[in-house]
């Protein structure tokens, strides 16, 4: 009876042991389109996560990391769904988000919650509040870029058909300024999500006689109004976006297009992510992967694994080195890369210079300099000032 006793205790204190030594576990819910006509860019950057957690197995850390999936199809009423799930339920530390409408809708919640918030997205109003950050190329960078890519093409008058979305109107909020200051004219046409039929919007546009169409719609809408455009005999305009071409899984629609979007992966991340998924990096994958590295050193720095204390060390960060290289941080929350210019080339982006956008030296070579349009001809006269000229 002794010897049980005594190895009833020993196997009590062995539980105990265990116990005391059990890492903590920190959850993180990860908001993403897993279904519908976005379901293509939520499985790649579920891909990214599935990658970091890869890495994070072949490290030590004195937490443990939980990541929690949840579906809102970029839809405002299942955004709001998923993070009350997971914070009041599933009691997550830090929800990831992907593009501005779901960021909109989390960076209150979280706030008032007191849980960390990373947004894929390039509007800095949603970092509004302590515990909400972007980490995508911010709104002013892609603007910027943005208006030195339409230069370089030679655009003067441009037709823009864009859906009422919160990241996509700052945009080009942020992008009028560069353009009235290269003398280019914005004929504006908007749409609300859902839309289907956007001829007579096209073809309202088409009336002021654009060299350029700009499109800036998401799944599907951005299928159908490339479709619509040449129905409309509208196919010999420079047609561009920003970000949006990364969204379509069929790229063949817009082979050979150039259009901005967010600073590209490292070398070395591309390289470690072919070897994981088979394929480069998407826009949104080397962003998430350094969203969730930095709140897992931000855990791991952290005493206790709070995102009160995890927000203290975040807050003290001013530069980070990730996936796309140099990050600035600002007190804001916002982090800061480069914007660059792709090209589609069978059927992935390719990073580009921007000398290469230049359309007018191929319209010359297939009809003559007397080809060229009077816009034309005054682009041309300012190449010089491009920079990379």
């Amino acid at each position: 009876m002794k010897k049980l006793t005594t190895l009833a205790l020993s196997l009590v204190l062995a539980v105990a042991a265990w116990a005391a030594s059990e890492k903590p576990t920190v959850k993180i819910g990860v908001i993403l389109p897993l279904s519908g006509n976005n379901s293509y860019t939520g499985e790649a950057t579920r891909s990214a996560v599935r990658f970091f957690e890869q890495e994070l197995s072949n490290a030590s850390h004195k937490n443990q990391y939980q990541f929690i999936f949840e579906d809102d199809q970029l839809t405002p009423r299942l955004t709001a769904q998923a993070v009350n799930k997971l914070i009041n339920i599933d009691k997550v530390s830090a929800v990831l988000t992907l593009s501005a409408g779901p960021g909109h809708v989390v960076a209150p919640i979280a706030q008032s919650k007191g849980v960390l918030h990373f947004a894929h997205t390039n509007d800095p109003k949603v970092a509004v509040g302590d515990y909400n950050f972007i980490n995508y190329t911010p709104v002013a960078q892609q603007a910027k870029t943005t208006a030195d890519m339409l230069q370089a093409a030679g655009s003067a008058k441009i037709a823009l058909v864009a859906v009422r979305q919160h990241g996509i109107i700052a945009l080009v909020e942020a992008l009028k300024p560069y353009l009235a200051q290269n003398g280019v004219t914005l004929h504006e046409g908007y749409f609300n999500p859902g839309e289907r039929d956007f001829r007579v919007l096209l073809g309202k546009l088409k009336e002021k006689k654009p060299d350029t169409l700009y499109v800036m719609a998401f799944p599907p809408e951005c299928q159908i109004i490339l479709n619509q455009q040449q129905q409309l005999g509208m196919s010999e305009l420079f047609t561009t976006t920003t970000v949006i071409f990364d969204y379509l899984e069929d790229k063949s629609p817009v082979e050979g297009l150039f259009y901005v979007s967010g600073a590209a992966a490292s070398k070395e991340f591309t390289d470690k992510y072919i070897a994981f998924a088979g394929h480069s990096p998407m826009f949104t994958e080397p962003f998430i992967y350094d969203s969730i590295d930095l709140l897992v050193k931000a855990f791991e720095a952290a005493e206790k694994p709070t995102s009160a204390q995890a927000l203290s060390h975040l807050k003290t960060l001013k530069e980070y080195t990730g996936s796309v290289g140099p990050i600035q941080i600002s007190p804001e929350g916002v982090l800061d890369t480069p914007a660059s210019v792709y090209r589609i080339t069978d059927g992935r982006p390719h990073k580009v210079e921007l000398q290469e956008v230049n359309r007018i030296p191929d319209k010359i070579n297939a009809k003559g300099l007397g080809s060229l349009t009077k816009d034309e001809k005054e682009t041309l006269d300012k190449a010089k000032d491009i920079p990379g000229k």
